[in-house]
């Protein structure tokens, strides 16, 4: 901590709290913080620059002005990690923090008087470590992109969906994610799917239908459900072709992403319903029957009498579940 520039630049605190602890933080208001790790993120701009920033956040008994300095009053400043830039990047570190897996906002704008984000300080109950802020919180996309590639590379998988999910924030990620997607490594292919659906924008779309027929299983079944996700209705058609996939896996995964578009996807599941290929017809009443939509009835009727028990089965649970068999019965 004490030797850090006397430079203007960005910073993050990773604080630890031991215990469950009540406090009223200003104007901001009173909260119970949790214990666990917590993350600050804060700028230097003034005399002395990062050096003097964060020395000032080490110091005891100094006046409380900010609202970290009333946290800080009961946990322990474990490590610090900053860089120096001109540009002010707490915003998106503050977003790519909130993004993360077990990421918690305990005091809704805590260090975010003067901006729009919905807090500068994110909990993490189970602890997070200081080697992956360092990892996540960078000045450029693009170091980003090459932390992603070394935690694919070490198998580290916990760093890579961390990666992901700070990359969602920037820009630039989709651009600079799209050239992964053609590499010869099926573990970077199957990352690099995963990351785009947590940018989750529409220029991912297209790339990730071409992603459908990409040589390896776990990659077309993190596609189809990455397309789920982005909820886009053109990736329909190319869905349920999947359907009949030669990998069953495949085919399953195509089945529950297309019952999370709902009554969209229901047109062409309903073709589908009457293609000769047994696989095809099962994954189509599979999720026919996880939409339940009355505009399937009739053509879920039909498929009562299908020659494969399985679409029989699905068929019988959708119309059974939509109240319909109730109605043929009584009436």
């Amino acid at each position: 901590m004490t030797d850090l520039p006397g430079l203007p630049g960005t910073y993050a605190l990773l604080l630890h709290l031991d215990a469950p602890t009540p406090l009223t933080v200003g104007r901001l208001g009173s909260f119970t913080f949790p214990a666990g790790d917590y993350v600050y993120v804060g700028s230097a701009r003034g005399p002395g620059g990062l050096r003097a920033r964060v020395r000032r956040h080490a110091r005891a008994g100094k006046r409380r002005h900010w609202h970290i300095d009333h946290l800080l009053g009961h946990a322990r400043l474990a490590a610090v990690h900053a860089v120096v830039d001109a540009e002010r990047r707490e915003c998106a570190w503050a977003a790519a923090l909130s993004r993360l897996p077990g990421a918690e906002v305990i005091a809704p704008g805590f260090g975010a008087s003067d901006c729009r984000c919905p807090t500068h300080l994110v909990h993490f109950r189970q602890g997070i470590p200081i080697e992956r802020l360092r990892q996540l919180l960078v000045t450029r996309p693009e170091d980003l992109l090459s932390n992603l590639r070394q935690a694919i590379a070490t198998a580290d998988n916990e760093t890579s969906e961390a990666i992901t999910h700070a990359l969602a924030v920037d820009s630039k990620a989709t651009s600079l994610l799209l050239p992964l997607l053609k590499e010869e490594d099926a573990d970077t292919r199957w990352w690099a799917v995963r990351a785009l659906a947590a940018v989750g924008d529409a220029e991912a779309v297209s790339p990730l239908i071409q992603a459908l027929n990409d040589s390896d299983e776990p990659v077309r079944c993190a596609a189809a459900l990455a397309l789920a996700q982005l909820r886009c209705d053109k990736a329909i058609p190319a869905l349920v072709v999947l359907l009949a996939d030669e990998s069953g896996w495949v085919r399953q995964s195509a089945a529950d992403a297309l019952a999370l578009f709902g009554k969209a996807a229901v047109p062409m599941l309903v073709q589908a319903l009457e293609d000769e290929r047994d696989g095809v017809r099962v994954r189509a009443a599979y999720a026919l029957n996880k939409i339940r939509s009355m505009q399937a009835a009739t053509p879920l009727f039909r498929a009562l009498n299908d020659p494969n028990y399985l679409v029989r089965t699905y068929t019988y649970e959708a119309l059974d579940g939509m109240g319909l068999l109730d109605v043929i019965l009584v009436g």
